[in-house]
Parts: C-alpha cells; sequence; structure tokens
C-alpha cells in the first residue's frame, strides 16, 4: 500500500529539484535536457492512477454572442484556421488578419512569409478558432450571454478564452461561441 506521506514528500522533493535545476525556461545542464526530463515525469503522474491530483482544473465555459465595432482590430490566427471569403476558401492559414472598418480594408499576412493580401473588406467567416484573449479600448460592443444583452459605447472590453465562429462584416465582428469570461469598463459581465 502507497503511504501518503511517502507520496506528499516524493512531489515536495520532485518541486524543489525542478526549481533548483530548472530555473528558466532555457535550463540545460550537463548535457542533460531538464526541462524534457521534468514533462516526462508530468505526462506519467497524469497517466497514473492519481492523475487527477496533477492536471489543472478546466475553467468554466459560458455560451455567448458578442458584436464588436472597433475601428481597426488584428486577429492572430494559428496553423489550422481556415477562412470562408463569400465563395472561397482558404484552408490552414496562419497569419495576422487586420481589419480597418474605417478604410474598409482587410489585409491577410502569412507568418514566416513577405505574403500580405490586401483586399476591400467583405463578408468573412471563421469556423473552430480559439483565441486567448482579446482586449479592446473605446469600441462599442453588445453582449448577449443567457438572453440578455449588455451594451457599451466607447468602452473596454476584455474576453479570455472565446473559442467558436468569428464573422467579420463592413461595420464589425461577429463572435458566435463559448468564453471563460467577459468584462466591460472592468465590471464582469460573463
Amino acid at each position: 500500500m502507497l503511504d501518503w506521506k511517502i507520496l506528499a514528500a516524493s512531489v515536495a522533493a520532485l518541486l524543489i529539484a525542478s526549481t533548483i535545476l530548472v530555473g528558466t525556461s532555457s535550463a540545460q545542464g550537463f548535457g542533460f535536457d531538464f526541462n524534457d526530463f521534468f514533462k516526462g515525469i508530468e505526462e506519467w503522474l497524469k497517466s497514473s492512477p492519481l492523475g487527477g491530483l496533477f492536471q489543472a482544473p478546466v475553467a468554466s465555459v459560458y455560451p455567448v454572442d458578442i458584436v464588436l465595432e472597433p475601428d481597426t482590430y488584428v486577429l492572430k490566427t494559428g496553423s489550422d484556421t481556415n477562412l470562408t471569403i463569400d465563395s472561397m476558401n482558404i484552408d490552414n492559414f496562419n497569419g495576422d488578419i487586420g481589419a480597418d472598418f474605417e478604410e474598409k480594408s482587410i489585409i491577410f499576412k502569412q507568418s514566416n512569409t513577405d505574403l500580405n493580401i490586401r483586399m476591400p473588406l467583405q463578408n468573412i467567416t471563421i469556423n473552430n478558432i480559439k483565441i486567448d484573449k482579446i482586449f479592446l479600448e473605446n469600441t462599442n460592443f453588445m453582449v448577449t450571454y443567457n438572453q440578455l444583452d449588455t451594451k457599451g459605447e466607447n468602452a473596454t472590453i476584455e474576453i479570455s478564452d472565446f473559442s467558436g465562429q468569428v464573422l467579420f462584416n463592413l461595420f464589425s465582428i461577429e463572435l458566435h461561441g463559448n468564453v471563460s469570461m467577459v468584462k466591460g469598463n472592468n465590471k464582469d459581465i460573463v
């Protein structure tokens, strides 16, 4: 039978050793990569019968519809982003999408290349996208959550952990999906 005191002492020793040996994210010493070593231990602990003790809690998610009306906005995408622009599809786009709502233009900048595509702003749909953080100042917004609309004018909005669909049109950005948190002027909305 496993003694809890031994397990607790082992975990404490592991944490102390990782703090001393790793120190920074680029820790390598004696030809041995301690980061890989501790990631291996972390994966082993997660897959063990006690794995639930070593996993971060899952953040709550809330279904929302959000309309944002900024002057400009840059969306950073991941490598698996698929775009639909009217009847055209772009698969596996990885880079920045910059929308200028005053100039009615949009720029696609592919990461790690010199490719920049500028075109008139039109309806663009991005499905299954994840955005860690959105922070906008001096913008108009409307957040619909639990059949309640919350509006802000020339306000600050902060959105965390969005996943879902993003729609660009001539005047706004629409987000339809889930979030872990939305704040307007530093007050909780969701």
